[in-house]
């Protein structure tokens, strides 16, 4: 392949990518176990037999691998990644035209037709297209259905995570059809897989649940702690605590204030630090989810640097170097937690599950670009972090259940004692009937006999 060459890498289990030159598209898939050139289906034709040799001007690919190569004469190509194979899609616009592909973040795929000044955004209904193009070819696709349950392109899983999700596909009876679940370092996951059949007048239903989970891996130090600080909060000189729930991350503003008068928000970068020493607070983000393109400077890279030195003179606008910015040399390590934080960015503080406590937390704006009055003054802001433990409320309403029987047993029980001992009882009319009278002077005239 000679001349300049472009090369991209595709979302895959297996490593693959697609390299490509003003002429042809060179493909690698599986590890390298599948590659050769790209040819249009049909006639076996290359790309430039189709275009009427026209080259190469973009090759598009989504999250999805569709891939769109479009040529300067705006004849268009489809092929999916892991395709051999490539389909000529019908016209769409004139080959005098300047039209330029644009694939946005939600993966949508528009034309821009640049004409002088002027650009016109077109939606490319690459879907539509590809529908249009195989109508009239006599293939039919092996499978009736297929569904599964990934809703996200990307699942971040950290050590312990587990992630479940299921694969349905419908087919003729006999076709024998499955679904394949491929692990890029198979090593790190432990994944269960369980498959289930369903046949119904000659069609088969195979419903695949894949259960996969990060193995954990614990590095474990122990430290010794023989030195214990009690301090007293002073409630006079920092006034009051902001309460916050220990479950919910904390992203802290800054407000720039002219005595009780506010004048903005800070945008700047600043980082903090807890002016009794704690360090029992973490961060949610790394350096990595971020977007860091390089190791970003943290506390204990700086306090390696300034041995000697307090800390808040070992980091500031003086030396502070944003992650941001690429150089030469080695990335460093982009997993370790990112302690820089501001106002519109993601990252937030976390606070320990075990217990509560009290922060009180020292600012300091790093941003060089940042001037005013508020980096020379002592910004302190107060946390209290509590554990509240919130009630089941299944267990709640099973023993309020519970109770309630206990109760209703018990009074059912008493009715029922108290009326076998009413019914016991002899009845004793307190107006009896001159039979019932006489009755009893005539036994009591007998007794008197008797004695």
């Amino acid at each position: 392949m000679p001349g300049f060459m472009l090369m991209e890498f595709v979302y895959s289990a297996s490593p693959s990518m697609l390299m490509w030159n003003k002429e042809m598209v060179y493909y690698s898939y599986k590890n390298n176990t599948i590659n050769g050139f790209v040819m249009v289906t049909g006639l076996n034709q290359k790309l430039l037999e189709v275009s009427q040799g026209s080259t190469i001007h973009q090759l598009v690919i989504d999250y999805f691998g569709n891939a769109v190569i479009k040529m300067k004469n705006n004849v268009m190509i489809f092929f999916k990644v892991e395709m051999k194979n490539a389909a000529e899609l019908p016209q769409w616009e004139k080959k005098s035209k300047n039209v330029v592909l644009y694939l946005n973040p939600s993966g949508n795929l528009y034309m821009l037709i640049i004409n002088g000044s002027s650009i016109h955004r077109e939606v490319y209904p690459l879907k539509t297209e590809m529908f249009t193009y195989i109508h009239g070819f006599q293939d039919i696709c092996p499978y009736l259905v297929f569904q599964h349950s990934m809703d996200l392109n990307v699942y971040y899983l950290d050590m312990g995570d587990e992630v479940t999700f299921w694969a349905q596909i419908v087919y003729i009876e006999n076709l024998g059809l499955s679904t394949v679940v491929e692990i890029y370092r198979p090593e790190l996951l432990m994944q269960t897989t369980d498959v289930n059949y369903e046949i119904a007048r000659g069609i088969c239903t195979k419903n695949q649940v894949c259960y996969t989970k990060i193995v954990p891996v614990y590095n474990t130090i122990c430290f010794l702690i023989t030195i214990y600080l009690v301090v007293n909060y002073d409630w006079d000189k920092y006034g009051c605590l902001m309460d916050l729930y220990y479950a919910i991350p904390f992203h802290p503003d800054i407000a720039l204030y002219d005595g009780s008068t506010f004048v903005e928000t800070v945008e700047a970068n600043f980082i903090l630090w807890e002016i009794h020493g704690r360090s029992d607070y973490s961060y949610n983000s790394s350096m990595k989810q971020v977007g860091c393109l390089r190791e970003a400077q943290t506390w204990i890279s700086m306090l390696e640097e300034h041995e000697n030195s307090t800390l808040d003179e070992i980091w500031g606008p003086q030396n502070y170097r944003s992650c941001f910015q690429s150089e030469l040399g080695p990335l460093g390590d982009l997993n370790q937690l990112y302690q820089i934080l501001n106002h519109s960015g993601y990252n937030s503080l976390i606070w320990p599950t075990e217990y509560s406590g009290i922060y009180v937390f020292r600012v300091k704006i790093v941003d060089p670009n940042f001037r005013g009055e508020f980096e020379n003054l002592p910004h302190l802001f107060l946390i209290e972090s509590h554990l509240y433990f919130s009630p089941n409320i299944g267990k709640v309403a099973g023993f309020s259940i519970l109770i309630l029987s206990i109760l209703g047993g018990i009074l059912i029980v008493s009715y029922f004692r108290y009326v076998k001992i009413y019914r016991a009882l002899i009845y004793v009319d307190p107006l009896p009937s001159h039979d019932q009278q006489d009755q009893t002077r005539k036994t009591a005239h007998e007794l008197k006999k008797d004695q």
